[in-house]
């Protein structure tokens, strides 16, 4: 019993990894309280709230005290430990990835403090990462300018339908996502 209760929350991890994120808050919030009460469930659950709430500010911070709470052994077995540490190396990696690429969508220009609290990282660091992605930055005015993807545009005359009308909300759906 107990190694399945410390494997839970590894699958929440692994859910949000994949991006379930209705999935992974739902096996969280169904956690006994005998366990949702342990630090690694409570540092879990905090994690994933800023997530859900998009407090960006609080995404990284909450993910690396995860982190080093479950490289200090408070987990029952080692090799959880080692595969919850990977997760949550994945996850903060993966988390920071996708909102690279929501601030290229969203933003022609953002201030660079606004990108370092989107994005949990130092200035230095920050504009290596996103000049990779050619992503420019002004020194002057402190401005990074997001580089734009080639948008593929249809300029069809043809009346709207039931179809795009479709198209058009799951593209909304995912995005607010």
């Amino acid at each position: 019993m107990t190694c399945q209760l410390s494997l839970i929350p590894h699958y929440d991890i692994c859910l949000t990894v994949k991006i379930h994120r209705p999935s992974a808050k739902f096996a969280l919030m169904r956690l006994p309280d005998v366990v949702a009460s342990l630090p690694l469930a409570r540092a879990m659950l905090n994690l994933f709230a800023s997530v859900w709430e998009r407090r960006y500010e609080h995404v990284y911070s909450r993910g690396e005290a995860l982190f080093n709470l479950a490289r200090q052994g408070d987990v029952l077995h080692t090799e959880v430990s080692g595969v919850l540490t990977t997760l949550v190396t994945h996850f903060i990696e993966s988390f920071r990835q996708r909102t690279i690429v929501l601030l290229s969508k969203a933003y022609t220009a953002i201030p660079l403090a606004l990108a370092q609290v989107y994005l949990g990282l130092p200035a230095d660091e920050l504009l290596s990462i996103t000049s990779e992605k050619g992503w420019h930055f002004d020194p002057a005015t402190h401005i990074m300018m997001p580089a734009r993807a080639a948008r593929k545009t249809s300029l069809s005359a043809a009346p709207s339908t039931f179809t795009m009308f479709n198209a058009v909300t799951d593209n909304v759906a995912r995005l607010e996502a």
